[in-house]
């Protein structure tokens, strides 16, 4: 069970057995390791609807894991990538939640929703697990254009647009502490 889960290595393991990709549509419907209809048919899950469901996107994955993090006070920060295709927002963004955490000044990318770099990954210092992370994605997305964006919450209930808006709205309040 999810209240039983003591380090980081424990929360990978219950999320490999216990955490499809995937989503619910908005009549409930469950949508596995497909995108099909995901930008017309996707809203945010609750921590509570993605552990009874036993499914998620990068999005749910990592409040899940900002969840847990925060259970066992561990520090962490919680991050989305997107990437356009130039640099005004379309509403085709493709995009990426991540979560990184921190023990004994060492820095850890915690991944668990894209399979190819499914795991628990040690960095030296945060600069060090960004600089990989974001060339990964930057190699992935042809180097589009991206926006790295710090996330301490994910609302319930939001359609992918409403997502993206939510989104927009922390990068206008990231832009306004520059």
């Amino acid at each position: 069970m999810i209240e039983d889960i003591k380090t980081p290595n424990e929360l990978l393991e219950y999320m490999n057995k216990n955490i499809r990709y995937g989503w619910l549509d908005e009549n409930n419907q469950e949508h596995i390791d497909t995108m099909k209809e995901f930008r017309n048919r996707y809203r945010t899950l609750t921590i509570e609807e993605t552990l009874l469901n036993h499914l998620g996107t990068c999005i749910e994955q990592t409040n899940l894991e900002m969840a847990v993090m925060e259970k066992l006070a561990i520090p962490y920060k919680a991050f989305c990538l997107r990437s356009y295709k130039d640099d005004v927002r379309i509403i085709d963004p493709k995009m990426h939640c991540f979560l990184l955490f921190f023990i004994d000044d060492k820095c850890y990318h915690f991944e668990h929703s894209n399979p190819e770099v499914r795991g628990i990954h040690e960095y030296k210092n945060e600069d060090a697990a960004m600089q990989e992370i974001l060339a990964y994605y930057q190699a992935r997305d042809q180097g589009k254009t991206r926006q790295l964006l710090e996330i301490h919450e994910v609302p319930a209930g939001l359609s992918w647009e409403e997502w993206n808006s939510y989104l927009d709205e922390l990068a206008k309040e990231d832009q306004k502490s520059l």
